[in-house]
């Protein structure tokens, strides 16, 4: 009989133990589930602009390493490699919207010689006409862009993204 208080005791214990459990955990769902979502409006931008550097960053024979496209003032540029063993000369590059509103161009009055591996940093013309991308910081741009280039004696050459150039707007 001496044992018996004990172990009511303990029994209260063990059941109180698991409540709090119980509660703790529901607790801790409840404040993921808000956590997450807070997040699934933004969920998918991370992810295109991810797969977009992804592609770009190995499309060939000129990828883009890196996207400026400035609001305001500011000069929008592309950082461009060129993965062939050859020298490429890049004649013009064009920047739509998906709908085909051409925004950007680049168009040198001589082509641009890129190197063999070499990086490159070209400097775009925003259109005044359809100048309605980044118009803010922290906007996301959705891009179609088509390089127009020289390799060897192959003139007018072009390289179409299969993948269109995601991003913010800086």
């Amino acid at each position: 009989m001496k044992g018996e208080g004990s172990a009511k005791y303990l029994l209260i214990l063990v059941v109180s133990a698991v409540l709090l459990i119980l509660v703790l955990a529901v607790v801790l769902v409840a404040i993921t589930g808000i956590a997450l979502l807070g997040q699934f409006t933004t969920f998918k931008k991370p992810a295109r602009i991810q797969q977009s550097i992804n592609y770009w960053s190995r499309a060939e024979p000129i990828s883009i390493l890196q996207a400026k496209l400035a609001s305001g003032t500011e000069q929008s540029q592309l950082l461009i490699k060129n993965r062939q063993m050859d020298t490429l000369f890049i004649k013009k590059i064009e920047v739509k919207t998906p709908d085909g509103n051409t925004i950007i161009v680049y168009n040198p009055t001589s082509p641009t010689r890129v190197g063999a591996g070499e990086e490159k940093v070209i400097d775009l013309i925003q259109s005044k006409v359809n100048s309605s991308i980044c118009t803010t910081p922290g906007e996301v741009y959705d891009l179609v862009v088509t390089i127009t280039y020289k390799s060897g004696d192959v003139d007018n050459m072009k390289q179409v993204g299969q993948k269109n150039l995601y991003g913010e707007c800086v």
